[in-house]
């Protein structure tokens, strides 16, 4: 019989413990920095399938999974300097590399990784890091700008050989 109780020491996964850093090429110290404020994060890693059908299969498919393609969505309040209204450093990176971006200057680099709740460490298998183009569309929701990113992958995401997370600030 099924039983759907989980286990006293598991606890359900929450859709806010993901973070997404970008590279700073252009900071003054060159670093991944994170998006701050993203919500709704969704990450989608999607098979790219080869035909490995033979008479064995007797006429039912058969395909290998010779790569993935990934994606990651997810929304943002972007900020902006007050005194100059320039995006600040984050936001920036990312609008920089739409609209007229060409080439590489159309490609971002980030890493994306689980980043539970304080007082607890990230799962050492989920980050990953790859380059990706930029999509930015802007989500009417009254009077705060807020842009729906999808960052698709240009090539493979690795997965990191351990977790980033290093805790949170304290709301």
């Amino acid at each position: 019989m099924y039983d759907s109780t989980l286990p006293d020491t598991a606890e359900y996964a929450r859709r806010y413990e993901h973070l997404i850093d970008i590279w700073g090429a252009n900071l003054t110290t060159p670093a991944f920095i994170t998006i701050r404020r993203a919500d709704q994060v969704v990450k989608t890693f999607t098979p790219v399938l080869d035909n490995a059908q033979t008479n064995d299969d007797l006429g039912s498919t058969n395909q290998d999974v010779s790569a993935w393609n990934w994606t990651l969505a997810f929304r943002v309040i972007p900020a902006r300097v007050k005194a100059t209204q320039e995006l600040v450093d984050e936001y920036e990176i990312l609008d920089a590399a739409v609209g007229d971006a060409v080439g590489t200057d159309a490609v971002v680099r980030v890493r994306f990784y689980h980043a539970p709740k304080e007082g607890t460490v990230g799962d050492p298998r989920g980050a990953w890091e790859g380059l990706a183009t930029v999509a930015i569309a802007p989500v009417d929701d009254g009077q705060t700008e807020r842009w729906a990113v999808t960052l698709t992958g240009k090539g493979p995401a690795t997965r990191l050989a351990g977790n980033p997370f290093v805790g949170r600030v304290p709301a």
